[in-house]
């Protein structure tokens, strides 16, 4: 059964009256390396629900911040979690509030 898992991040520093959004995308790894990134979504939140992941398997992450339509870096969190064993209706959490920062 596919897992959930919930994935949050510090703020992205911005100007004052500039609305960011953030982009999120995932892979997981196979035999210890990473295989292509798939988008999983984006929010005005610093946090996002990720589903229909696969129970044991390691996964990383990327988010960057987009302001006025130009993107940031991509900031990549190597291993970030693996997802739980069919405990799908209570998320794990990932807190990377130093790792995910934009400028």
């Amino acid at each position: 059964m596919p897992d959930t898992t919930l994935i949050q991040w510090g703020a992205s520093k911005v100007p004052s009256n500039a609305k960011a959004i953030c982009d999120m995308q995932l892979c997981h790894c196979l035999g210890g390396k990473p295989t292509k990134w798939r988008y999983v979504g984006e929010t005005f939140k610093m946090k996002f629900a990720v589903g229909e992941l696969e129970p044991g398997t390691k996964y990383e992450v990327r988010v960057r911040t987009r302001v006025d339509k130009m993107p940031g870096a991509w900031q990549i969190k190597e291993h970030a979690f693996t997802a739980g064993v069919g405990e799908t209706s209570r998320p794990s959490t990932m807190l990377a509030t130093s790792i995910f920062r934009s400028s």
